[in-house]
């Protein structure tokens, strides 16, 4: 969801994101971008977004940029874009979509890292049959490893300089307690622990709810 961040300890400098899962949906996507301005943001990352059937398309105003199925959408000017090759993802099975763009917000360089990273789920949802629990832990490591090493390149690719403020957002596809994600993302600060109300799920099931999307922040950024 939209989340407001401070810049530095400047006043007058917000700048307020939105992320969002829209799960392929043409529909959800394009509703999105079109109500931009009402809701009140300045960037948002959509992730699984259909841009490639041009079913997205910004309103007057706002600037978008693709990588892989992520879709980023900016009324600030984009000072620079880049995109994490996949080949070598590709290679060992893995699916991460990484992009970081660079806005002007105020005058300042903030860099915004954006990312779709693979999920568990392919490995665990075979524990359902009680019959292959024998076979499963194989996959479960090797799913793991990719997830660890997916993890490892995207915080490589979007580091920046101490000049320059950065955000990351997206769905890491892991909730907080995942060691994949205390051993790469902890040192990041998490926006909905210093300033988000309630449970904060993004992914619901019919009986429980898990918070795998983020917006984690470095130096020169706070959470509103």
């Amino acid at each position: 969801g939209p989340a407001r961040f401070g810049l530095g300890s400047r006043p007058g400098a917000p700048l307020r994101l939105l992320e969002y899962n829209v799960a392929t949906s043409g529909h959800v996507a394009q509703s999105i971008a079109a109500r931009l301005d009402s809701l009140g943001v300045d960037v948002a990352v959509l992730v699984e977004c259909p841009y490639q059937r041009a079913l997205v398309q910004p309103r007057a105003g706002w600037v978008m940029r693709s990588a892989g199925e992520i879709c980023f959408l900016s009324r600030r000017p984009i000072l620079d874009w880049r995109v994490r090759p996949q080949d070598d993802i590709w290679r060992i099975h893995g699916k991460a979509s990484v992009a970081q763009a660079t806005i002007d917000v105020a005058g300042k360089a903030v860099a915004i890292g954006m990312l779709h990273l693979k999920s568990p789920r392919d490995a665990l949802i075979e524990f359902r049959y009680p019959s292959a629990f024998a076979m499963l832990g194989t996959d479960v490591d090797s799913i793991s490893a990719i997830r660890n090493l997916e993890s490892e390149r995207a915080t490589v690719f979007l580091a920046t300089p101490d000049s320059v403020p950065l955000i990351v957002a997206g769905d890491f596809n892991t909730p907080v307690e995942s060691r994949i994600f205390r051993r790469w993302w902890s040192v990041f600060s998490d926006a909905f622990e210093r300033a988000g109300v309630g449970v904060g799920f993004t992914w619901h099931s019919r009986w429980y709810g898990l918070r795998i999307d983020h917006i984690l922040t470095t130096h020169g950024v706070r959470a509103e």
